[in-house]
């Protein structure tokens, strides 16, 4: 559990530019390792898995960097 802690603090570190990167990334992973998955090549599923939750959290970080920004630019009444 320490290293998935590890891996969201550590995301919301950056900024946006850099989360958006890192999402097209992990895209690009995933499709390679369904690759794989297809052709028999991936021994273990838990790569897959830990892609896809990692690409999930970095989504969560992303929609509260644009929430924060939304915030800090709407009008004060």
């Amino acid at each position: 559990m320490a290293k998935q802690t590890a891996f969201i603090t550590d995301a919301r570190t950056h900024d946006t530019a850099w989360v958006k990167a890192e999402i097209a990334r992990r895209y690009d992973t995933l499709r390679t390792l369904r690759f794989e998955i297809g052709f028999g090549n991936l021994n273990s599923l838990s790569q897959f898995r830990v892609a896809k939750k990692e690409l999930a959290q970095l989504w969560t970080v992303l929609g509260e960097q644009l929430m924060a920004q939304d915030a800090d630019q709407a009008p004060a009444r």
